[in-house]
């Protein structure tokens, strides 16, 4: 209904400038925001008219109720917000924003992730970090996203793990090592390759000294 009348509004005969007001009220009503949500293209269309009090509040009420959908208008909404927008302002509504992430699918944390590639040490209000919040808010998906993600996830901050989730870190965990023995089995073999071209390169040194002795007696 607010989208109808803010598009009534722009098709009526009245003055441009009495219409950008009325349409300026609109958009600094927490309430009418939150309602233009699922019509996001007037959102972008007055980014300009929302004042940064009432953008910090529609980002955390976005990223709180809503499953955003990659390259949606939302999604286009969420890239403006977290420019201007401070990840670690809390809404006593919906939360903070640096948390509420969780609760959306990889492409959203990636965004914030490349903003501040930090996030996950972000604290709230009482001293807890994003790291603390894994297990209630994300998805398995989103877990394995972040584990594969962040190369230096601090496994010690994460504890009394979902069943679902303590398997996860374990297969991590568990190819992590494979990986690495990977690693070294393969640098073991060129280290003896280049050890056996050395002795080789050696014995035929050698063999050369002597037959140049030989022929020099």
């Amino acid at each position: 209904m607010t989208s109808k009348a803010i598009i009534n509004i722009e098709n009526s005969t009245i003055e441009e400038s009495i219409k950008f007001n009325i349409i300026y009220d609109l958009l600094n009503d927490k309430h009418v925001i939150i309602e233009l949500v699922t019509n996001a293209q007037l959102l972008l269309k007055y980014y300009d008219f929302i004042k940064i009090d009432n953008k910090q509040y529609l980002l955390s009420y976005i990223l709180n109720k809503c499953q955003i959908k990659e390259n949606d208008d939302v999604h286009e909404l969420i890239k403006k917000l977290i420019n201007c927008c401070d990840i670690l302002k809390r809404s006593k509504k919906f939360g903070t924003p640096a948390i509420q992430i969780l609760r959306q699918k990889s492409f959203i944390f990636d965004m914030f992730y490349e903003k501040n590639n930090n996030i996950l040490n972000f604290q709230n209000h009482i001293s807890m970090h994003v790291y603390h919040f894994i297990d209630e808010l994300a998805s398995n998906e989103l877990f394995e996203h972040i584990l594969n993600k962040i190369p230096d996830f601090d496994y010690s901050i994460i504890t009394n793990l979902s069943t679902s989730k303590q398997q996860i870190l374990q297969n991590f965990q568990n190819k992590a090592k494979n990986n690495i023995n990977e690693q070294l089995k393969e640098m073991t073999n060129k280290y003896n390759n280049l050890l056996e071209k050395y002795n080789l390169m050696e014995k035929q040194i050698n063999d050369i000294k002597v037959l140049f002795n030989t022929i020099n007696e």
